[in-house]
């Protein structure tokens, strides 16, 4: 899968805030399709093993533990 860093920067502000609404409501804030967003939340809890789960309360993605998705460059 190709990824957008970007997006997945977007993606991972929204999930941190708890602000994420639902994958429709989600997928037409970032631009992009339903299965896209399904694909990026794939890729983030397996490949990068965040811990991303779905709360019905709050209507939102959010991180099961406390963190964040850094990306950086490092020497």
């Amino acid at each position: 899968m190709k990824v957008d860093l970007r997006l997945l920067q977007r993606l991972d502000n929204l999930i941190y805030q708890e602000g994420t609404g639902n994958a429709n409501n989600l997928a037409s804030r970032l631009g992009i399709s339903r299965r896209t967003v399904f694909n990026y939340l794939e890729y983030m809890r397996e490949d990068l093993e965040l811990p991303i789960k779905w709360c019905d309360w709050q209507q939102s993605y959010l991180y099961e533990e406390e963190g964040r998705l850094i990306i950086k460059f490092s020497q």
